[in-house]
């Protein structure tokens, strides 16, 4: 019995260690080891790369963002690297090249991320490459604050902190909200401890003459900080910078996307062992172990506390432990059922009837999760009592100069059942979320 309460409290341990027991750990060693920033006032040629795959609804409105940062124009270029499209990504590439000399485009054979970011690092001619997404969105002083951070020799990398926005209003984009909140100030501590080890595929900047070249199976983001740190140099978390993308709401794409990272982030993490050598790296490695291993291995350490618990059901302390995992486990295998049957109802009463079919899932009605809000606004339908709106469907804007591409959110990504916003101004504020003197033309979104 003895063995089993052990075994019970190192799974409970390992469980809990990558949520509580590190971060406090980090904070403590962020206070300790924090270092002053040298900033860099000079203006070096930024070359931003976008590696893109049949991006033809969202290519346009990314380059037109990227071509008007505040930024001089004759110290950007954007590479489009075109991974093999097979729609109107490389014409609409095309086109904007034509118009406008800092853009390149590169028409690629299929090759995956990897090859598509090595070609366009290659292709890139700036002291600093910036790695970024087709579908996300910069404020126009982003690239400043990016360039800013590289006055010390030694910082080779500097990741944003992106601000993650839903596609849809879903539970699942809730609580993915809630672990993006988690995971970016744990990300922070880790960077102002000097320990910073993981990248953004969404804005990620590095000195050229620095970038590694990315395997093609592997997590190009974490791969690229890995390669840096054990040749040596630093990278950097910077926070509240202005760079935004969407959250995908449906579960399953959510379990195919998150699949493939861990499996890559695991290649990439063994492609990098020196720096889990605890003789050579033990900081980097304790993190590496701790933020990324032992989080990913969570359900084996559930599934140990569920067993132990389970042999140790005659204890009352563990009985009830036992009778707690099984009734969690419970209501999520039903959740998980439920959504396999499609039972679930709208959140608002006058989407019950006369729904269209959407081919296009990023303008589908999202399948409602089955809450008191919802069951009584269906039962006040049934009766003919009035119901009341919802209280969701407004978005998160944020302030730009007018007539900007980035204003507004992502025409793709709205979805026609959202709540109408009310149009009304807005004060200004900087992108730290302080206010401020606003830019020369600047003009208040709607709210």
């Amino acid at each position: 019995m003895v063995l089993l309460i052990v075994l019970f409290w190192v799974f409970f341990a390992l469980a809990v260690h990558p949520y509580i027991t590190y971060p406090i750990v980090i904070l403590v060693l962020s206070s300790l080891r924090a270092q002053p920033l040298q900033e860099n006032s000079k203006k070096p040629l930024i070359s931003v790369v976008v590696p893109a795959y049949n991006e033809e609804d969202t290519i346009e409105r990314r380059v037109r963002n990227l071509l008007e940062l505040d930024w001089p124009g004759d110290r950007l270029e954007v590479v489009v690297a075109s991974d093999g499209s097979s729609d109107r990504t490389n014409e609409v590439v095309g086109a904007l090249a034509a118009s406008d000399p800092r853009v390149k485009l590169l028409d690629l054979p299929r090759g995956g991320r990897c090859a598509a970011i090595n070609a366009g690092v290659a292709a890139a001619t700036g002291e600093i490459v910036v790695l970024t997404d087709a579908s996300t969105e910069f404020a126009p002083d982003v690239i400043a604050k990016l360039a800013s951070h590289f006055g010390d020799d030694r910082v080779w990398v500097v990741v944003g902190t992106v601000n993650m926005l839903p596609f849809e209003r879903t539970p699942l984009n809730f609580t993915e909200g809630l672990y993006w909140r988690f995971e970016s100030r744990l990300r922070q501590m880790e960077a102002r401890a000097g320990l910073a080890f993981i990248g953004s595929g969404a804005c990620i900047a590095c000195r050229r003459d620095r970038f590694p070249v990315l395997e093609d199976d592997a997590s190009d983001d974490l791969n690229l900080v890995l390669k840096v740190v054990s040749n040596g140099g630093r990278a950097l978390q910077v926070a509240n910078i202005g760079v935004y993308d969407y959250m995908d709401g449906d579960v399953n794409r959510q379990i195919q996307s998150r699949t493939r990272r861990v499996v890559r982030s695991l290649t990439t993490i063994s492609r990098n062992a020196a720096i889990m050598n605890p003789l050579n790296h033990p900081d980097y490695a304790f993190c590496v172990i701790s933020h990324k291993v032992l989080r990913w291995m969570s359900p084996l350490w559930l599934i140990g506390m569920l067993v132990t618990s389970a042999a140790l059901y005659n204890v009352p302390f563990y009985q009830g432990v036992f009778f707690a995992q099984v009734a969690f486990y419970g209501l999520a295998g039903l959740g998980f059922a439920l959504r396999r049957l499609s039972v679930s109802l709208p959140a608002r009463p006058d989407q019950l009837r006369g729904r269209p079919a959407h081919a296009d899932p990023r303008t589908r009605p999202p399948g409602r999760a089955v809450t008191l809000r919802a069951v009584t606004a269906s039962a006040r339908h049934a009766r003919g009592m009035p119901v009341p709106p919802p209280a969701w469907g407004r978005r998160s804007t944020w302030p730009v100069r007018a007539g900007s591409a980035a204003c507004g959110p992502h025409p793709s990504r709205t979805s026609r059942w959202s709540a109408p916003a009310v149009a009304r101004p807005r004060p200004y504020t900087g992108a730290s979320g302080s206010p401020g003197s606003p830019p020369p033309g600047w003009v208040p979104p709607p709210a």
